[in-house]
C-alpha cells in the first residue's frame, strides 16, 4: 500500500500553531507550586530513602494507626519531581512544569497535524492548547496527554499502512506509563 504524499508545509500555519502552543506554555510561568507538589516530593522522598513504594498510607493518622491499604500510582514520577526538588529547588520544579507542558501540548499539536497543516487541524490545535490551559501544572498527567497522543499516532501509521516498527516500542512506554500516571491502568 502506498503513503500519501507528504503535506506541504507553510510558514503561516506553522507560526500560528507555534502561536497556539506558546499559549499554554505562557500559563507554565505562574510562580505557584500545584498543592500535590508537595505530596508527589514527599513519596519521592520516601521512596528514595526506603528503597521501597508504601503500600499503606503513610501520611494520615488512620494510614499509621490502622495500616489502610494505599496505591502510589506515580511512584516513578514521585521519585523525579522529588529528585529535581533535592537537586534544583522549587525553580527545578518550574522547570519541569514547563516542559511537561510542552511535552503534552507538542504531542497534541503533532498528532493534529501529522494529515497536513489544515484550516480544521489548526482549530482543533487551538482548541486543544486552550483545553490545556488549566492544566499547565507540575501533575503525572502529563504523561498520559502525551503518551495518548503517540499512542494513537502510532495507530494511525499502523492503520495507514505503516511499518510495525514504531508499534513494538509500545510495550516499553506502556510500562512507563503505568508507573507514571494511573490513567493508563
Amino acid at each position: 500500500m502506498q503513503l500519501p504524499p507528504a503535506p506541504v508545509v507553510r510558514p503561516i500555519p506553522i507560526a500560528l500553531l507555534v502561536a497556539a502552543a506558546a499559549l499554554p506554555a505562557a500559563f507554565t510561568l505562574a510562580p505557584a507550586l500545584d498543592h500535590d507538589t508537595w505530596w508527589h516530593i514527599k513519596v519521592g522522598e520516601l521512596v528514595c530513602t526506603s528503597g521501597t513504594v508504601p503500600s499503606t498510607d503513610p501520611f494520615s493518622r488512620l494510614g499509621r494507626e490502622q495500616p489502610t491499604p494505599w496505591v502510589a500510582y506515580s511512584w516513578l514520577y514521585d521519585i523525579g519531581i522529588y529528585q529535581v526538588y533535592a537537586h534544583f529547588g522549587a525553580a527545578g520544579i518550574l522547570w519541569v512544569r514547563a516542559a511537561l507542558g510542552a511535552l503534552s501540548t507538542a504531542a497534541v499539536l503533532g498528532l493534529a497535524v501529522r494529515r497536513g497543516v489544515t484550516t480544521t487541524a489548526l482549530i482543533a490545535a487551538g482548541m486543544a492548547a486552550v483545553t490545556l490551559m488549566p492544566l499547565m501544572r507540575e501533575r503525572p498527567w502529563h504523561f498520559s496527554i502525551a503518551f495518548t497522543a503517540v499512542t494513537a499516532a502510532v495507530a494511525q501509521d499502523l492503520r495507514g499502512g505503516g511499518s510495525v516498527r514504531r508499534a513494538m516500542w509500545l510495550p516499553l512506554l506502556f510500562a512507563l506509563w503505568a508507573n507514571l500516571h494511573i490513567q493508563f491502568q
